[in-house]
């Protein structure tokens, strides 16, 4: 597969992303704008119409019928037409019927054969039917009463005149008398014409749908987050390590350190897939020290990097976390039996304390916490002391691994003077609430600071649905995780086995 193919293939699968994600609104807008189209249409008056065809055949002599007269009968069909809509004979076909009203009469015409086809609509289903057959057969009569007064005009004239062959001139005249048919009878309508319910709904539900798509891909730029690992590669040229779903507190409490709780978890996959991505993010390099940052609050990275911090340490090397928010430190809550009496901020102030005294055990193998300490009133002034970068520099003589965690890079000056001591930094998107601007924002931020960026964190990213959202293929390794580390979990409890769930394997499937 070549690259248009591919990029066409991530395209097809983000519309298809964008249509499960927002499948509620594109369910509800077209079944609001449809049963609102169906209301519509029984409160309109209902119209029925009625259908009269008559044939022109107009003879000019004889009995038989040429070309000349098809051509007659055609012209003739449209002077009868204007004849029949024109009021004097309308107003004639109301008295002689005694019809309080006509309802709406319109007239076409066919040149071959020569039809004229006379529609009535009203709201009363048995009047059109009456009238239209009132109008047609009166005009029959019309048109023959017309006929005979002309050639009775003319035989006078004769007369008058003292032409001889007077009843030649009659017979040749009496040939165009039958010149008009009525085809069929006229019926009564069953089915009223407008409003046409099924339509309406068909076009409401298309004219609901049209919205729901439009309203999609508008709320869709609108939000303009960071959701599409591709955007992030292309915009701004940075690979992503890995996606972590947003999970509930159904099944993770939120400080538990998940992959050392529920190591076969999705979750806890996740990380392992993050460690695998950042070892080789960092190969060339030889990387040891790492920040972690987000543009903003809020995105989860003290979470994610404890988890991470774990991931690292199950592969037996010995990893040192250093909380370097010496604003609003939280790391300390990851981590059970932690306090931040004492820790990084203690350190940088006092010249005599030592890297040991303020370094915690986690009660997790190989991972040891410098937590923030308390918080001081300068800490930038700390963090850009000699002290810090002293402080690293034993550190990696006693750790395999250093992650440093460190506020958000937009909110002060903090991350850009840790960026000079570590070798790599990595950042933590909150994949539905970190703007791209931000983002753009804090990438270049980093990129000034000299500090080489090894990837980002996709965070709380919403769990996909049929394997397609903004993870894109990540939701198929999600389900496939997701479900066997589940079911793992009730086959080894005969309780929870598939007696118990017969449809497991079906959702399974589904699912994907």
């Amino acid at each position: 597969m070549n690259q248009n193919e591919q990029e066409q293939s991530i395209d097809f699968k983000k519309y298809i992303g964008l249509a499960i994600s927002y499948s509620w609104l594109i369910i509800l807008l077209p079944t609001i704008v449809g049963t609102g189209a169906y209301f519509y249409s029984q409160q309109q008056t209902k119209l029925y119409e009625a259908k009269a065809t008559l044939l022109v055949e107009q003879r000019s002599s004889g009995l038989s019928t040429s070309i000349s007269d098809y051509s007659l009968s055609a012209r003739l069909s449209k002077t009868y037409a204007k004849l029949i809509t024109a009021d004097p004979f309308l107003d004639q076909v109301r008295e002689t019927n005694g019809f309080e009203r006509l309802g709406s009469v319109q007239t076409r015409t066919q040149e071959n054969p020569p039809l004229i086809e006379i529609y009535v609509r009203d709201s009363d289903k048995v009047l059109v039917g009456e009238v239209a057959n009132a109008i047609s057969l009166n005009f029959i009569d019309y048109v023959i009463e017309r006929r005979l007064t002309e050639i009775a005009r003319l035989q006078a004239a004769a007369s008058a005149q003292g032409l001889s062959d007077v009843q030649s001139l009659v017979n040749a005249q009496f040939t165009a008398l039958d010149s008009l048919y009525l085809l069929e009878p006229v019926s009564t309508p069953t089915t009223p014409i407008s409003p046409d319910v099924q339509q309406n709904i068909t076009f409401g539900i298309m004219i609901g749908l049209a919205l729901a798509l439009g309203l999609t891909f508008l709320i869709s730029n609108l939000r303009d987050t960071v959701r599409n690992p591709d955007d992030i590669r292309t915009k701004f040229g940075v690979s992503v390590l890995g996606m972590v779903f947003e999970w509930s507190s159904k099944e993770v409490n939120e400080n538990d350190l998940i992959v050392d709780t529920s190591p076969k978890s999705s979750f806890a996959e996740a990380f392992k897939q993050i460690r695998t991505n950042l070892q080789f993010a960092a190969t060339k390099s030889e990387s040891r020290v790492y920040l972690t940052s987000s543009p903003g609050p809020g995105d989860g990275k003290s979470t994610l990097i404890s988890n991470l911090a774990v991931a690292i340490a199950q592969t037996g090397k010995k990893v040192l976390i250093v909380d370097g928010d010496l604003r609003r430190p939280t790391l300390h809550r990851r981590f059970k039996n932690i306090t931040r009496d004492t820790g990084l901020s203690n350190y940088l102030s006092d010249n005599t304390e030592t890297l040991g005294a303020v370094t915690q055990t986690s009660g997790v193998s190989g991972v040891d916490v410098i937590t923030s300490g308390p918080i001081p009133p300068n800490p930038s002034e700390l963090l850009n002391s000699p002290r810090m970068k002293d402080g690293i520099e034993k550190a990696k003589d006693i750790y395999d691994i250093i992650l440093v965690d460190c506020p958000p890079v937009l909110m002060v000056a903090d991350t850009p003077i840790i960026s000079t001591v570590v070798d790599m930094a990595i950042l933590v998107v909150d994949s539905f609430t970190t703007k791209t601007s931000s983002f753009g924002a804090t990438v270049e931020t980093l990129n000034n600071s000299g500090v080489e960026i090894a990837g980002v964190i996709m965070n709380k990213l919403k769990k996909p649905k049929f394997g397609y959202g903004y993870g894109y293929n990540y939701g198929y390794y999600y389900n496939y995780y997701y479900y066997n580390y589940k079911y793992s979990l009730e086959d080894t409890n005969p309780e929870s086995k598939s007696s118990k769930n017969p449809f497991r394997i079906f959702r399974s499937i589904f699912n994907r």
